[in-house]
């Protein structure tokens, strides 16, 4: 399943670990996940999460957390009473006394303060508190954006601390993320890892793919048949058909890497920024078509003898402004309007959009080529 319901669920999980005691406890992120044609269904709750996987009991571990009442020589003495569970995030968690997270202190800050300094003195803001409720993709688009690289504190909507992730964790998680965005923009199906992933997974989730893209790509051969004469007649329109449809094909890829990069760290919002977006690109997409219509014109001149140059120069030129344009403008609205919907952008960065860029090319080739060639 896509990594950003993966992460939503890891995160709630989270909040059920909330908290009995003063210690708190704590359990790692990592789950094994199936193979790419089975979907995980429905929210799990942390036991089953553990159940499921041993390996999650010896990653249960013990963080301090303190009352901002106490002094630094107090939660000295705190800390070592569980000496194991400090070397996992190396902060302790303060908690204020209405049971509100209030910030945490360090090793460094314990050494240094006055014996009889108050917690609530000492106690600094983390580089990013996560709520239990809130979507770990954005949550660790957040933390990327501020260059945190500490342990994370994570709050219930009353602010009370229920959680944390080591910033081991948070690495594996965006490891997780870009490896899957990966897979699915190159619509490979490949699971966790390369190795990891059955040939059979690999085979059903590519070849599904393929054979998609296959049907679709052959609807350019019904537009090619349709103007048959045409390509007869004008044989120059053929040989740059995929100059014309590979150079959009590279501009739609470009375009679509830069909108769903921009959706992942959170800088572009789909229901807030798309209008600015589509306008920024439109912008940025009218001189470079124009510019490339221009170069394809000049490569066409150069190559083409006869009468007929400078006329089929002009259909191929115009036929390369108007697929660019096009395929900037899908690759900037399909991203949008997938993550507006909820679906996972980076599918349709795949190898999909090429395609159809493909048959939008070789329509506006030959129609073209139609009306201004005779």
């Amino acid at each position: 399943m896509p990594a950003k319901g993966r992460r939503r669920r890891a995160i709630a999980c989270l909040a059920a670990a909330a908290p009995t005691t003063k210690a708190l406890r704590l359990g790692g992120l990592r789950r094994p996940r199936p193979p790419p044609s089975i979907p995980r269904a429905g929210a799990e709750t942390v036991a089953e999460h553990i159940a499921e996987d041993p390996r999650h009991t010896e990653a249960m571990r013990e963080e301090v957390v303190v009352s901002s009442a106490m002094t630094a020589r107090e939660c000295v003495r705190r800390v070592r009473e569980a000496p194991a569970s400090w070397g996992r995030s190396g902060r302790v968690w303060v908690n204020g006394q209405d049971g509100r997270f209030a910030g945490y202190v360090g090793a460094s800050q314990l050494l240094l303060a006055e014996p009889d300094a108050s917690l609530a003195f000492l106690a600094k803001p983390p580089e990013a508190v996560l709520r239990a409720d809130e979507d770990l993709d954005d949550a660790l688009a957040r933390v990327v954006n501020r260059g945190g690289s500490g342990a994370l504190p994570v709050v219930d909507s009353n602010g009370a601390l229920v959680g944390a992730l080591a910033p081991g964790e948070v690495m594996v998680e965006l490891e997780q993320a870009v490896t899957e965005d990966v897979a699915r923009y190159a619509a490979t199906g490949a699971g966790e890892s390369y190795f990891g992933s059955r040939i059979q997974d690999l085979v059903c989730a590519r070849g599904a793919w393929l054979a998609a893209l296959l049907v679709l790509q052959s609807a350019s051969s019904v537009v090619l048949g349709k103007f048959e004469g045409l390509l007869q007649r004008h044989l120059a329109l053929a040989l740059f058909l995929t100059m014309l449809t590979g150079t959009a094909g590279n501009a739609g890829n470009q375009t679509s890497a830069l909108v769903i990069r921009g959706l992942a760290t959170g800088e572009i919002r789909a229901g807030r920024d798309w209008r600015r977006v589509l306008w920024r690109e439109t912008r940025v997409a009218l001189p470079l078509s124009i510019a490339l219509g221009l170069a394809a014109f000049g490569r066409v001149v150069a190559a083409v003898p006869g009468r007929m140059a400078v006329r089929t120069a002009g259909v191929v030129a115009f036929a390369t402004t108007s697929t660019i344009l096009a395929a900037i403008l899908v690759g900037v609205g399909a991203p949008l309007l997938l993550d507006a919907v909820g679906v996972d952008p980076c599918n349709c960065a795949s190898p999909a959009l090429a395609t159809a860029v493909d048959l939008l090319g070789v329509v506006f080739l030959c129609v073209t080529g139609q009306r201004f060639l005779k």
